[in-house]
């Protein structure tokens, strides 16, 4: 585990019994977040030999932890192997290198590994922990924050949709401006003909009334009702006009448009 330490020197207890009080980490994400763990472990050294370390009657799981001291040197590191037994776990077992500096001297890493392979263990299965101890990194962010950034991306969308629409419109309503004046310009240009071919025949119809004065005769009277029906297809002609755009000029744009039908 990173950032194993002992915060205070080992001491021997008058009964001869070894107390050691131990910190360790244990790591619970990728950004460095840990949950720090501590415990104190008392050791009796064995009558068999003063390098082993024996822990056991322990209420906790009933485990046992012995600790066997394969190398040392004053000042520098301890080389320790460890195997145990729990309600959960037995026979588990490895080995922790303790040393004054939080990195490992490498200087004395050929002795170490010569000194592990007499319990079984290859210096290429060890791990180089962190020893740092570097301090918590901040919280991950609340649900509130995480709801408040995803409220700030949804309207960043929004108001780009606002944004899009709004040239739709923009479009729409220029073309249908350039419907509107087209259909105007025809309309006027119709209406216009229409005018002057009624004003003309009217002015025909006038000139044979003035060649015979008092009377008119069936021909002219006959002409004077086509007259009359044309000026009745300009008026309905007008009517529309005035009712498609003056009324409701939006319906026709928007048919135009194929909007609406």
């Amino acid at each position: 585990m990173p950032a194993r330490t002992h915060p205070t020197p080992p001491s021997l207890l008058p009964s001869g019994t070894l107390a050691a009080k131990i910190n360790w980490r244990v790591p619970l994400d990728a950004a460095g977040r840990f949950s720090p763990r501590s415990t104190v472990q008392t050791f009796v050294p064995s009558p068999a030999s003063p390098s082993i370390l024996l822990n056991h009657g322990n209420e906790y799981l009933h485990y046992e932890d012995d600790w066997y001291i394969l190398a040392s040197k004053k000042d520098a590191y301890v080389a320790v192997y460890y195997k145990g037994k729990n309600d959960a776990w037995d026979g588990y077992g490895g080995a922790v290198i303790y040393t004054r500096d939080p990195k490992f001297p490498t200087r004395y890493q050929g002795e170490i590994a010569e000194a592990l392979k007499g319990a079984g263990v290859d210096w290429k299965d060890m791990t180089l922990t962190d020893n740092a101890c570097k301090a918590q990194p901040p919280p991950p962010p609340s649900l509130t924050q995480e709801l408040a950034a995803n409220a700030v991306a949804v309207e960043g969308e929004i108001v780009k949709d606002i944004t899009a629409v709004e040239g739709e419109l923009a479009r729409d309503l220029t073309a249908a401006e350039s419907i509107l004046a087209e259909d105007a310009l025809i309309l006027e240009d119709e209406a216009l003909a229409a005018a002057r071919a009624l004003a003309a025949r009217t002015s025909d119809l006038g000139r044979a009334a003035a060649r015979v004065p008092g009377r008119v005769s069936a021909a002219a009277a006959e002409e004077l009702a086509e007259i009359e029906s044309e000026a009745s297809d300009v008026a309905r002609f007008l009517g529309r006009v005035e009712k498609e755009y003056v009324e409701n000029p939006l319906t026709r744009i928007a048919r135009r448009l194929g909007l609406a039908r």
